[in-house]
């Protein structure tokens, strides 16, 4: 209470912006409601019982209920109070009204009064803070009822809204085409995409041509009636699909062999070499008698694959079936043409240092310099409060300390993006390449307990060897930790941005470390996000760093 008082009385300037305040609200109540003031009646014999709503803003219409009320005229005088919200907010100021008198209206029933809820300064926390409400009371006809003053923030905003968004305006007319921007740079290549499912086999395409016809054989006795067609033998099981061999060059087209005439058949005779091929004959033998219908013969050996025909007319995309076995890996095709020169593109990170090469052997003493001429004597140096170097060769020396202030301040309505805020520690001696130190972060809370490696306090930051410990300050209005809202300290960040907790590889940290502070709502992974509550840090404080 007495800090929230000191806060509110601070300055003169202070308790005249409250004046100023309350007139202007005073004003403004005043023209949208009526108080209605009159002469206090006479006590009559009732009683009363309750008020609803028990709670209100300036101009709401409240209702007093109990019994022996009057029916008409003007009712008796209700008491507000507000006295608790308004020394809550500025102390014993006796230029802030903390009571007001009212009259009460009839409304014609015996159990009922109504009234107007009075105005008071109930502005408690400020439009950004947390919108508190005045425990007060009222009191009608000697009895005292509770009655809570709602925030009047809460009542008419915190006048960064605005008005209702008023109706669209007419769509003005086209503006002219923009010019057509240059175009962007090629994007890199995205990655392979996954096989797709194989289709359907496609129609069968149309029977290639027939091969050419192959000289013709020694010739034979006339042809025998046909027979019946025998029935058709059993299909044989079809065979694995080989792979396709390559298509070999189509030969050429042989010449017909002239036809052989029909002999009469005579008796087998041996086999004899193959004659050349006679002219054609004239005549046929006649046709004999149809012969009974024979066995099924045994089905001939497949014959030779014929050249592949002419690719027929896509079928339509059928369900996508399984994805097949992967394939052998096909041979590599020949190289293409050199496509054109890429756009230059962007520079990499820059990578980490090399690890340290080995000392090299001590090189031979140089010979002792001649001695040159003794300098002027310097001027005689103040009295000095600490031993030792703080340095060595331009690095933080063993067992040494240094120290440094910082800040971070966050601040987000509800709605817009998230917020990171950066506390810079940066040491103005580096440490030691190598150097393993760890990062303490000390709350407002733990800085006042002390406890190893973090000995000191905020004004007197104090630190054992190997450790950086930052401490937060909590004494300030405005900046103590009690008062942040939907913000915290997140990590250390190192100078790329990555997230560390002790100094690293490649130098990681020796020159400092960011102290980063972000909101509760805040993305991942790029995304961007808004927040869902008002967000208010304000963190201050120390740090101190000492070498191993």
């Amino acid at each position: 209470m007495r800090e929230r008082r000191e806060a509110s009385q601070g300055t003169k300037a202070q308790r005249a912006l409250g004046r100023r305040l309350a007139r202007r609200m005073g004003l403004l109540v005043g023209a949208g409601m009526v108080v209605l003031v009159g002469a206090v009646p006479a006590a009559s014999a009732n009683s009363v019982t309750s008020v609803t709503p028990a709670e209100g803003c300036p101009g709401d219409i409240v209702m007093f209920h109990g019994s022996g009320f009057r029916t008409s005229g003007h009712g008796p005088n209700a008491n507000w109070s507000d006295r608790t919200g308004i020394q809550e907010q500025f102390g014993d100021d006796e230029e802030i009204q903390e009571s007001v008198e009212t009259d009460v209206l009839t409304t014609g029933k015996s159990t009922e009064y109504k009234a107007v809820v009075p105005l008071f300064l109930q502005v408690w926390e400020g439009p950004k803070g947390s919108h508190k409400a005045g425990k007060g009371t009222v009191e009608l006809e000697g009895k005292t009822l509770s009655f809570t003053y709602k925030n009047l923030y809460d009542c008419f905003g915190t006048g960064t809204v605005g008005g209702a968004t008023g109706p669209t305006g007419a769509t003005g007319p086209a503006g002219t085409a923009g010019a057509t921007g240059k175009e962007g740079a090629k994007g890199a290549t995205g990655e392979k995409g996954a096989n797709g499912s194989n289709g359907t086999t496609g129609a069968t395409g149309p029977t290639g041509e027939k091969g050419a016809t192959g000289a013709t054989g020694v010739g034979s006795g006339s042809t025998g009636a046909t027979g019946p067609t025998g029935p058709q033998g059993a299909t044989g099981e079809t065979g694995a699909t080989g792979k396709n061999g390559a298509t070999g060059k189509e030969g050429e087209k042989g010449a017909t062999g002239a036809a052989g005439a029909n002999g009469v058949t005579g008796a087998t005779g041996p086999e004899g070499k193959t004659g050349a091929t006679g002219p054609t004959g004239t005549g046929s033998g006649t046709t004999g008698p149809t012969g009974p219908t024979g066995a099924a013969g045994a089905n001939g050996a497949t014959g030779a694959a014929g050249a592949n025909g002419a690719t027929g007319a896509a079928g339509p995309t059928g369900a996508a079936g399984a994805n097949g076995a992967t394939g052998a890996a096909g041979a590599n095709g020949a190289t293409g043409a050199a496509g054109p020169t890429g756009a230059a593109g962007a520079n990499g990170a820059t990578g980490a240092n090399g690890v340290t090469g080995a000392a090299g052997p001590t090189g031979p003493a140089g010979t002792n310099g001649t001695n040159g001429t003794t300098g002027p004597t310097g001027p005689t140096g103040g009295s000095g409060g600490g031993g030792g170097e703080a340095t060595s060769i331009g690095t933080l020396a063993t067992k040494k300390q240094e120290t440094g202030i910082w800040s971070a301040q966050i601040h987000a309505d509800t709605g817009e993006l998230q917020m990171q805020s950066d506390a810079n520690v940066s040491f103005p001696i580096k440490l030691k390449k190598g150097e393993e130190v760890k990062y303490k972060y000390r709350t407002a809370a733990q800085t006042l307990k002390p406890e190893a490696p973090c000995l000191g306090s905020t004004n007197e930051p104090v630190v054992e060897p190997g450790s950086l410990c930052v401490y937060r300050g909590g004494v300030g209005f405005g900046s103590k930790e009690n008062e942040d809202k939907n913000a915290a300290f997140k990590q250390f960040e190192d100078a790329n941005g990555e997230p560390v907790e002790e100094t690293g590889e490649a130098n990681s940290g020796d020159l400092g470390v960011n102290v980063v502070f972000r909101t509760a709502q805040f993305g991942v992974e790029g995304a961007v996000v808004n927040v869902t509550a008002p967000s208010y840090l304000v963190a201050k404080g120390s740090w101190a760093v000492t070498a191993k």
